[in-house]
């Protein structure tokens, strides 16, 4: 690969000038960490169907990490790196095991079964009855 040591910053690009909070260069892993980043923060607000600030942040955050992790290590931002790109694989392996119709006819079935209460809930609601009656709760021996 082009970059020989992780310890330090992969450079494929030197500016002649610095650009304040970025540096003097262009690192291609903090660039593919950025990259993937924002196309596992498109494909995760797909599929959580996120609105407003959430997906705004979502997309901004791996800007903002480019800034930051442009001088780190590139063994990091390599890391990162690798990481979306499993997690994106996950996913659409994952997805591609799931039928959506047949999930969502299976949870409206669920939804019109009536709801079984356990003896314990049924004992907390009873003891909460009675609290609120100012009695107090009886005890079975």
């Amino acid at each position: 690969m082009w970059a020989e040591d992780l310890s330090t910053y992969d450079s494929i690009f030197t500016f002649g000038f610095s650009i304040p909070g970025y540096g003097n260069h262009v690192s291609l892993f903090a660039l593919l960490m950025t990259i993937s980043s924002v196309l596992f923060a498109v494909y995760n607000s797909d599929q959580s169907g996120m609105t407003g600030q959430m997906k705004w942040m979502s997309y901004l955050m791996p800007i903002v990490f480019l800034f930051v992790l442009n001088s780190y290590s590139s063994g990091l931002n390599y890391y990162y790196f690798v990481s979306n790109i499993f997690t994106i694989g996950q996913q659409l392996i994952i997805r591609s095991f799931i039928d959506d119709k047949k999930l969502h006819a299976e949870i409206q079935e669920h939804k019109k079964k009536p709801v079984t209460k356990s003896k314990f809930q049924e004992k907390l609601e009873e003891m909460a009855k009675q609290r609120s009656a100012g009695q107090t709760p009886s005890r079975k021996k």
